[in-house]
């Protein structure tokens, strides 16, 4: 079994609504505030911009698009509310409205095609407003999801989250020898740069910090598991939080291994060392 992070906090009880005109204001305003994901306007996996352009340019086409796609009734999702406020939010859909899954082999090359026996969906995407994460917000989204695709004759469905590990302890001779590294040659320097991150067995230390660990998932074995929090990496969900819903872990999916930059940042070392995304499925 996967090691399940701690509830730190207790559950609040959150309403859900489902993706609609009616609620696309409530839709516009949590993805309004702020946050690190407001310009995708969750449309990753419905094939939006990812050109060169500003992240507010690329905000404007991208709402423009997401509301064309609720109008036509091809965008579906779950906004999790607080009282009146919207505070979090989940993708899903059929497989042919959210064709885009990673840089990685597609499901379709790992699982049996659709035979026409049952109906395929995929959840993909999950937000949190940050004052409200680690509250449940995240696991309401799921539920509801769950219930509107029975609601729409059930099927099977497929999520890719990423195994969550509880942190290993800090690493204080790598944070020694990287304060030396600084003393010497400064912050920005390349022997900075290449020893910020390291593995040393079964755990990938960023500045001395865990970043990744080593265990076993329930149906695939040995994946490389976040043991930090990082909510970009994280917006697929977790493999614990589907695992309490009844998923099961069915394969996994290496890193797509791109190529890292000079200006390296957190998302450029999770791809070089390479946390485990996992298949999961249920059928309902």
């Amino acid at each position: 079994m996967s090691v399940r992070w701690p509830t730190m906090v207790a559950r609040r009880r959150f309403t859900t609504k489902e993706l609609s005109l009616r609620t696309w204001p409530d839709f516009v305003r949590l993805f309004s505030q702020g946050n690190g994901w407001d310009h995708c306007w969750c449309l990753a996996y419905q094939g939006g911009s990812r050109s060169n352009a500003r992240r507010a340019e690329r905000s404007v086409v991208n709402r423009a698009t997401k509301l064309r796609l609720v109008e036509h009734g091809r965008a579906h999702g779950i906004l999790v509310y607080a009282g009146a406020e919207p505070v979090g939010w989940c993708q899903f859909g059929p497989y042919d409205e959210l064709p885009v899954t990673d840089d990685s082999a597609t499901s379709e090359e790992r699982l049996p095609c659709e035979d026409g026996s049952e109906r395929l969906w995929r959840i993909t995407c999950f937000v949190t407003h940050k004052d409200w994460r680690g509250q449940g917000v995240a696991e309401a989204a799921l539920r509801a999801v769950l219930a509107a695709i029975r609601r729409r004759g059930g099927g099977r469905v497929e999520a890719h989250p990423f195994p969550h590990s509880a942190p290993a302890p800090r690493n204080p001779e790598i944070e020694a020898a990287l304060a030396e590294l600084v003393r010497r040659h400064g912050p920005k320097a390349p022997e900075v740069r290449a020893a910020w991150v390291q593995r040393v067995g079964p755990v990938v230390y960023e500045g001395g910090k865990p970043l990744l660990v080593d265990e076993v998932v329930d149906g695939v074995g040995p994946v490389s598991a976040l043991c930090r929090w990082w909510a970009p990496a994280l917006h697929t969900g977790t493999v614990a939080m589907f695992e309490r819903e009844g998923f099961r872990a069915v394969a996994t999916v290496p890193p797509p291994g791109r190529r890292r930059t000079l200006a390296r940042t957190g998302a450029d070392d999770i791809r070089r060392f390479g946390p485990t995304r996992v298949v999961m499925e249920k059928t309902v």
